[in-house]
């Protein structure tokens, strides 16, 4: 063979060689196990019994019928539970398959998911992208935000990040059709293997009023909860529409999930995180699995997520207490449930749940609750006392199934950074408050079903004075009047020692005391609020010494009094404070009283919300040397000022009412484009998405 011929065989063999790794490659996508795209919907706020997919007003009267339309194609799973009340430390459990003490994330506040080598497991897109998937996360509210470790293993992660949220009276969040308008853009040019989060964040507090999907709820006798619902299952439609329309519709994986569902005044919680009854544990889920399976539905939980990609991969699942939603779940396995909310925000005994079978047992401080949950799905008997025997086994499982799963983190869970003033959830723990009170401290500490009643006057507080800043007219009104009756109740009936109490009588004060001074509200009225405030938060400075916001708030009100002819003591107590602050070494100390202005965002991109408009808008300059004022900061919008400024105040002889008269606590508004705007009444006879509330006049 001559040496030209051997130089041609050699050449030839090494492009036959070439044609079959391209072919190979291209064979490979197709021969992996599993889907070609996985679709994640994850539903804030959603409870289960409000899916009409599950029982809920079927046919015209669903909210849910594109939801409805899915789960005829899917396995849907009507007995399937959260590990935990709280948006944060939920989805780090349905991303990971891990409870919340084994991943580390507790609540939402002062919590973060630790970088990959602080842990010993991976989250779902870490798990697809180790697949070949290339993911993309887009993300309806501001408390999963990529600064609370999840957006590790995405490609691209559209979350509601901001420079400074100090004072923002309400969660920031993205409208669904916002939120959706993004996805579809990703899904319209997806790579070949897409792994895709949706979350959906509108039923959550505050409620607005969604034009004909809000009408058509009302008309049939619900609320504008059952509205929010609605116009996001709309636009859950619009999203799977377009997987649809885009191909591969059979290599789609869907899973829709809830994170918690929400309290609507059952067991006296209006909203959630610190109560582990079902209205807030039990979630909806449904899944369409690719290629044509479908397992038997069976009792699930949120840590089932990960397995079931794990398996569906062709991965041998991760042991652990979660579950491939593809085999049965382990024999007489337990659903945990936890929220430690209540002992980090009120120093209240944590709550702990466990369910095995029929029967579900509610540990709280030194107090044990038994419930018969699939007869009582209300949880309104208590059996403890005739099942002796069932909480002791049941107390037992729970001390076993703690103790068989330790943390899987290195070191000290991530904390998040200093707090942040929202209105959807109290926050007042220090990085130095545990996760959990000591062992033999727990039994001791106050119940929470004991200060319910406190509580609810709080949540309802916060949902009232953010109303206060939203409408107007008649409505405004009347939720300034019913925001002054229940913090006068406060006064009243809240304990000295109880830091979200105290924390947020004072900010309460400072909300009301900073609205518009177009009306005439006299101004020694607000200097007298202003002190008072200006004094809680010192008060809640003795209980939270390393909680730096007590001193941010406080120098805010300290300006605000300066800015109503308190004079100049208010401005060298700021800096005073500052020097404190300093000394403690606290995160957020100013050098001066006109730093104390948020800064304008920077870097963020121009998208919808569902921030809310007011006088701010019209000035969004502060003169240079000026001290700006902390109602309209530079940047002008809600994320960026405190507290958000609303519209005219009435005088004190409005605010005149009949001791014992009922004030409704809520009204609608409407969201056009992703920001909110005053809607028209709902229709005559429509009930309230809130109970109204009989208030002491103020």
């Amino acid at each position: 063979m001559s040496r030209k011929a051997g130089i041609a065989g050699v050449a030839a063999v090494a492009c036959l060689l070439c044609v079959w790794a391209v072919w190979r490659a291209n064979r490979g996508a197709e021969d992996r196990p599993g889907p070609r795209h996985v679709l994640l919907i994850t539903l804030d706020t959603t409870r289960a019994d409000r899916m009409g997919f599950l029982g809920y007003r079927a046919g015209d009267q669903s909210p849910t019928p594109n939801l409805d339309a899915l789960a005829a194609e899917s396995v849907v799973y009507p007995e399937a539970f959260a590990a935990v009340p709280l948006t944060l430390p939920s989805h780090a459990t349905i991303l990971t398959g891990l409870e919340p003490f084994e991943h580390g994330v507790r609540e939402n506040s002062g919590f973060a998911l630790v970088p990959p080598d602080q842990r010993d497991f991976r989250t779902a897109a870490e798990l697809l992208r180790e697949a070949g998937f290339r993911g993309a996360a887009f993300l309806s509210g501001e408390t999963l935000d990529a600064r609370y470790g999840l957006s590790v293993g995405f490609d691209r992660y559209e979350d509601l990040s901001a420079a400074n949220r100090l004072g923002v009276a309400a969660l920031d969040d993205r409208d669904a059709a916002a939120t959706t308008e993004l996805a579809l853009g990703w899904i319209e040019d997806r790579p070949e293997r897409s792994f895709t989060w949706v979350h959906y964040f509108d039923p959550h507090q505050p409620l607005v009023h969604h034009g004909p999907d809000s009408d058509r709820m009302l008309a049939a006798g619900a609320t504008l909860y059952e509205g929010e619902i609605a116009w996001m299952d709309r636009q859950i439609g619009r999203l799977l529409q377009a997987c649809r329309a885009r191909g591969e519709w059979d290599d789609t994986l869907v899973i829709v999930v809830g994170d918690h569902g929400e309290g609507l005044g059952e067991h006296d919680e209006e909203t959630h995180g610190l109560l582990v009854h079902d209205a807030t544990i039990r979630v909806p889920f449904l899944v369409k699995y690719p290629r044509g399976r479908r397992p038997d539905a069976r009792p699930a939980s949120t840590l089932d997520v990960f397995p079931t990609l794990e398996d569906l991969l062709g991965r041998t699942p991760t042991p652990g207490r979660g579950a491939s939603l593809l085999r049965e779940a382990p024999a007489g396995r337990g659903h945990y449930a936890e929220s430690v909310y209540s002992w980090r925000q009120f120093g209240w005994a944590p709550l702990r749940s466990v369910r095995v079978g029929d029967w579900k047992l509610i540990a709280e401080g030194d107090e044990r609750r038994l419930y018969d949950w699939r007869r009582d799905p209300g949880e309104l008997e208590d059996r403890a006392a005739a099942r002796p025997d069932l909480v002791a086994s049941l107390g037992d499982e729970l001390r076993r199934l703690r103790a068989e799963a330790p943390p899987r983190i290195r070191g000290e869970a991530r904390r998040s950074g200093p707090g942040h003033v929202h209105g959807g959830y109290f926050e007042s723990a220090s990085d130095d408050i545990p996760a959990e009170p000591r062992p033999d401290q727990e039994a001791s500490l106050p119940r929470p079903s004991e200060r319910m009643g406190v509580y609810r006057a709080l949540d309802l507080l916060r949902l009232e004075l953010d109303r206060v800043r939203s409408r107007e007219g008649g409505e405004r009104v009347a939720a300034l009047i019913t925001a002054r009756g229940l913090l006068e109740r406060l006064d009243e009936r809240a304990r000295e020692d109880n830091p979200a109490a105290v924390f947020w009588r004072a900010r309460a004060r400072l909300i009301l005391a900073g609205l518009d001074d177009e009306d005439g509200w006299p101004a020694e009225f607000r200097r007298e609020v202003l002190t008072r405030s200006i004094a809680g938060f010192g008060a809640y400075q003795a209980l939270r010494p390393r909680d730096g916001r007590a001193f941010d708030q406080a120098n805010l009100a300290r300006l605000e009094l300066h800015r109503f002819g308190g004079g100049e003591a208010p401005l060298r107590e700021i800096e005073e404070s500052v020097r404190a602050q300093e000394g403690l070494g606290l995160a957020g100390a100013r050098a001066s009283p006109s730093a104390r202005a948020p800064a304008p965002r920077s870097g963020t991109s121009a998208r919808p919300s569902r921030t809310r408009t007011g006088p701010c808008a019209r000035s969004r300059e502060t003169p240079p040397g000026a001290v700006s004022s902390p109602i309209c900061a530079p940047g002008g919008d809600r994320a960026d000022r405190d507290p958000p400024a609303a519209r005219s105040f009435p005088p004190r002889e409005v605010l005149s009412c009949r001791v014992g008269q009922q004030i409704p606590v809520s009204s609608p508004a409407t969201r056009t484009g992703g920001a909110r705007t005053r809607s028209p009444a709902p229709p005559s006879g429509a009930r309230s998405d809130v109970p109204s509330l009989t208030v002491p006049c103020a």
